[in-house]
């Protein structure tokens, strides 16, 4: 099979379980608490990740990397723990769908890491994107009251703390393999998660339903969501990686409906559309100019 045909299907199975993963944890997180939630999420991607080290005999280079970059990896692992927080708070406030639309604002986040700290440059029809992109949450959020604003505010937040998550790993990737960067991610956002809840008393235990919900969740989201992503980077283009990753949100709406009865309204539909169209001309003004120029001209 060709390498790109593989990173393609990697990236949409990975697409596929990210659903999943929204999916469950939103049924979940109607029993349970969000921390109780976050501890059981990465209490699983401890456990499971580090079966695989074990499995893969990667114990060793695990402890290298531990040493050798310990610093990014606390950076890495601290975000991370934070954004799971927003996320499961974004959950509950506006739902799978609006999380997922609004979440594409991390595109924006994304380019502009690029261009303050790689130096590239920043185009025009970039910036129309990301007008684009302003004006879809504003449409999204029309009429949904102050209940519907902060749930947005909390998505977008949420984006902007994951896009630097993300940047950062990217960066050590290379010198990472995916399986390790996991791992590390994990124990330290587990550490940080698990030092919270026991100093202040805020785990509960669910009944068995939230539970395997939430495993279910960190296992198709988290682990081998995660692991599929960045295969893919190895051998598919960016370019088309972050545009296949730009109907995440259809995909989510769609799984929504279908298992929690759950539909946008036409307000938030629209603005979700504006703002993934936004999201598409940013990429692929960064990764395709002359597709964009030829399309223009």
């Amino acid at each position: 099979m060709d390498n790109h045909l593989k990173g393609y299907i990697y990236v949409i199975t990975s697409l596929l379980l990210t659903g999943v993963a929204f999916i469950a944890m939103t049924v979940a997180l109607r029993t349970a608490e969000i921390q109780t939630a976050l501890f059981f999420m990465f209490a699983t991607g401890f456990v499971l990740s580090s079966i695989m080290l074990v499995a893969t005999r990667k114990i060793d280079e695990a402890k290298t990397i531990a040493k050798k970059y310990w610093k990014p990896l606390l950076v890495i692992g601290a975000l991370n723990a934070v954004t799971a927080f927003l996320w499961l708070l974004s959950l509950n406030l506006v739902g799978p769908s609006v999380t997922a639309f609004v979440g594409r604002f991390g595109t924006i986040f994304t380019i502009l890491m690029s261009v303050i700290f790689l130096k590239e440059r920043f185009n025009r029809l970039e910036l129309v994107g990301a007008l684009i992109m302003i004006a879809g949450a504003f449409v999204l959020s029309y009429n949904g009251g102050n209940f519907i604003i902060f749930g947005v505010l909390v998505v977008i937040t949420m984006s902007f703390l994951f896009s630097n998550w993300q940047f950062m790993s990217k960066r050590y990737i290379k010198h990472i393999s995916p399986l390790v960067m996991n791992h590390a991610r994990f124990t330290i956002t587990f550490v940080i998660v698990g030092t919270y809840v026991l100093l202040t008393g805020n785990l509960s235990v669910p009944s068995l339903t939230p539970i395997a919900l939430i495993m279910l969740s960190s296992v198709c989201g988290g682990i081998i969501g995660f692991i599929l992503i960045y295969k893919a980077m190895e051998i598919a283009d960016l370019s088309k990686i972050s545009t296949i990753q730009s109907l995440e949100p259809f995909v989510i709406m769609v799984y929504s409906a279908l298992i929690l009865g759950s539909i946008p309204t036409g307000y938030q539909l629209m603005g979700g559309i504006v703002i993934v169209g936004g999201a598409l001309l940013m990429i692929l003004a960064r990764y395709r100019p002359k597709f964009i120029e030829a399309i223009v001209g």
